[in-house]
């Protein structure tokens, strides 16, 4: 385990490189667009294909602005996908409340906020709420959240990265949140096969912003199945314990819990551990966090060589493994989705910040620049 943390770019990487350096040119990153369908309402959906000279290729869409798929090497130089989802714009469209964020950008709040009402300089503001387990809750942004969207979009390619920069303008009084608010989500490649997400928001009242990405990730290929015997670590003394409406209640050190990955540990060992509860799903908060970009985890698939390093501005990792997934709807390949197929790690500030002054703020007001930034750094070994 010493060198788990080792980053091993692909050597395909290397070659290129020198090869390029030798004949005095760079080779190029590439944006390809296509047609991806519409939608019921008849509004057209676009993917966009970036890739880089090694073959790594990522597929993004305007829908919910999401990862459609991320071909990576493993060890062996074979490439997959990694993501899990679905082949056609309607399943995205039609899918219910597990299936329907697959790969795709939440907001204008990532996560849940307890309802029904949230106060901003003393006034009250009622929020949609779209679940109820006892008590109201907004998920996700609600019924109509930042997934719902055809995104507008603009390519961008440059010397050692090409990407996607999709925005919106959430009105004043979506979800029930005050404010119009300019959103971009930015999604890069890079040469080294780093893919990366920037998300910025600027609004003329205040307000909460809480963006984040909702990709299911297999690293051994989407078609695969069972994440639970990848390896995980995350830096983090302590994790969210939470209510029965998924709001947090409070914070539990990992020590000598389940919980505890600071040390590189595969998901189905601590699973059968005592007390394991829902291990499977975690909220872990960041140790040390200050905004700046850092690595905060690491996931690696031993069978076939792939890993990837979370990098991150936020305070808080959330995983989940397909734990709603229900057998009875298909995902890509014509493949029946199922429990553990994948796992999540959704950086994000902390569920129901905007009552709860422990954690960090998601105000947003006037003149500032709401700025965060995840990087998924693929190695392999």
């Amino acid at each position: 385990m010493g060198h788990f943390f080792l980053m091993v770019m692909n050597k395909n990487v290397f070659l290129i490189f020198a090869l390029a350096v030798l004949c005095g040119c760079t080779p190029a990153m590439k944006v390809a667009v296509e047609d991806f369908g519409c939608l019921t309402s008849g509004e057209q959906v676009h993917k966009y294909i970036l890739t880089n000279p090694s073959g790594t290729s990522v597929v993004v869409s305007d829908y919910g602005a999401r990862y459609l798929s991320i071909n990576i090497p493993d060890r062996s130089g074979n490439l997959d996908d990694v993501v899990v989802g679905f082949d056609d714009i309607a399943s995205y469209e039609a899918g219910r409340k597990c299936y329907r964020f697959m790969g795709c950008v939440l907001g204008r709040y990532a996560n849940r906020i307890a309802g029904p009402t949230v106060t901003i300089d003393g006034q009250e503001y009622e929020i949609e709420c779209n679940e109820n387990r006892g008590a109201p809750v907004q998920l996700h942004g609600g019924d109509n959240g930042f997934d719902r969207y055809v995104w507008d979009a603009e390519t961008i390619v440059e010397k050692d990265r090409c990407g996607v920069r999709f925005s919106r303008m959430s009105p004043d009084g979506e979800a029930g949140l005050p404010g119009n608010v300019m959103c971009s989500v930015t999604y890069w490649l890079t040469y080294d096969n780093v893919c990366s997400i920037e998300y910025a928001a600027e609004t003329d009242k205040p307000t909460f912003v809480n963006l984040s990405n909702h990709t299911y990730f297999n690293l051994k290929g989407y078609r695969a199945g069972n994440v639970i015997d990848h390896i995980f670590m995350m830096d983090a003394d302590s994790c969210i314990v939470n209510n029965r409406q998924s709001i947090p209640d409070s914070l539990m050190a990992v020590e000598g819990t389940p919980f505890d990955f600071r040390q590189p540990n595969r998901f189905d060992y601590r699973m059968t551990m005592e007390n394991a509860g829902r291990v499977r799903n975690g909220s872990w908060v960041v140790n040390d966090w200050d905004g700046s970009l850092k690595k905060i985890a690491d996931l690696y698939a031993p069978d076939c060589g792939r890993g990837v390093e979370v990098w991150s501005t936020e305070p808080n990792l959330v995983t989940e493994t397909c734990g709603s997934v229900d057998g009875t709807v298909m995902g890509k390949g014509g493949r029946i989705l199922q429990q553990y197929d994948g796992m999540l790690l959704e950086t994000i500030h902390m569920a129901d910040s905007p009552n709860q002054s422990r954690f960090p703020s998601t105000l947003l007001r006037p003149g500032e620049k709401y700025h965060s930034e995840t990087q998924y750094r693929f190695y392999t070994r």
